[in-house]
C-alpha cells in the first residue's frame, strides 16, 4: 500500500515569563477541527510553550472504513518517533479514535504520550456508575469504551457503560455546518439523561456543542479542557 499522509506542520510560539523554561509539545491530529480549539485552550493554561501540529486526515479515514488499521497503527507511531526526535518534551494524541496507539507509543518512546481522552475517562469513572458514552463516529465507540472499562478495573469499581453513536452528525460537520452537528449532540445529551448519571462526549471536536452551556444536573464531561489540566500537570513534572 502507498503512502497517503497528508500533513500540516505548524508551530505557535507563546510568551515566556520570567522563569519560565520552553518546552515543545506535539498534537497529533486526524481532523483539522482539533487544532485551534487545543491551541486556545493550551495557551489559556501555560506559557513558554511551543506547539508543534501534525495532522493527518487519513488515518480518520481510515479508521472509520476500517481499510486498514494496522496501516493506520504504523503511521500514528511512526508520527510519534518523528516527533519525539524533533525535540518534543511531551506528545498528545488529539483523537479518541486512535487513542490506543497513544498509549502503545507511551511505552515505546522516552517522552511522555498522552491520549485526549483519558482524563475524561478516569473522571467519568470516579464521578458516575451509570455512564452514557455519545459519539458521533462508530470508530470512537468502542475505543472509548475500553478506555472506560480499563479505568474501572484499575479503580475496583463496577460501571454500566452505554455507547451510542449520533446519526449524522459527523457529517454535519465535516459539511462545515455547526449548527446542526451542535442540534444533534444537544437532543442526544437530553434523550441520555433519564437513565444515566454521567454523560461522556468521546471526540473532542464534539466539545463545541456545548461549549455555552450552563452546569447540568447530569455531569456532561468534554475531553479538551480536562485534558490540558492533565497535559500542564505533566509538562510542570518534567
Amino acid at each position: 500500500m502507498g503512502y497517503h499522509a497528508i500533513m500540516l506542520y505548524t508551530e505557535d510560539t507563546f510568551e515566556i515569563n520570567e522563569g519560565d523554561s520552553m518546552k515543545k509539545i506535539g498534537l497529533i491530529h486526524t481532523t483539522p477541527l482539533t487544532i485551534d480549539s487545543l491551541t486556545q485552550l493550551i495557551k489559556n493554561e501555560m506559557t513558554g510553550i511551543k506547539i508543534y501540529h501534525l495532522l493527518d486526515e487519513t488515518m480518520l479515514e481510515d479508521m472509520i472504513n476500517q481499510a486498514d488499521v494496522e496501516f493506520v497503527r504504523k503511521r500514528w507511531i511512526q508520527y510519534s518517533k518523528n516527533l519525539e526526535l524533533s525535540g518534543m518534551d511531551l506528545i498528545m494524541s488529539a483523537c479518541s479514535t486512535v487513542g490506543e496507539f497513544a498509549d502503545e507509543a507511551n511505552g515505546l518512546l522516552k517522552i511522555p504520550v498522552l491520549r485526549i481522552d483519558d482524563a475524561m475517562a478516569e473522571k467519568a469513572v470516579n464521578e458516575g456508575k451509570r455512564i452514557q458514552i455519545l459519539s458521533t463516529l462508530e470508530s470512537t465507540l468502542i475505543p472509548t469504551q475500553r478506555l472506560i472499562e480499563k479505568k474501572a478495573h484499575a479503580n475496583e469499581k463496577k460501571v454500566v457503560i452505554k455507547a451510542y453513536r449520533i446519526p449524522n452528525a459527523f457529517d454535519a460537520a465535516s459539511n462545515g455546518d455547526k449548527e446542526l452537528h451542535n442540534k444533534l449532540v444537544k437532543e442526544a445529551i437530553e434523550s441520555s439523561k433519564k437513565d444515566n448519571d454521567i454523560i461522556v462526549l468521546a471526540q473532542a471536536s464534539m466539545a463545541g456543542a456545548i461549549a455555552n452551556e450552563v452546569e447540568d444536573s447530569v455531569p456532561i464531561l468534554t475531553s479538551p479542557k480536562l485534558a490540558i489540566v492533565a497535559l500542564k500537570k505533566e509538562i510542570e513534572s518534567l
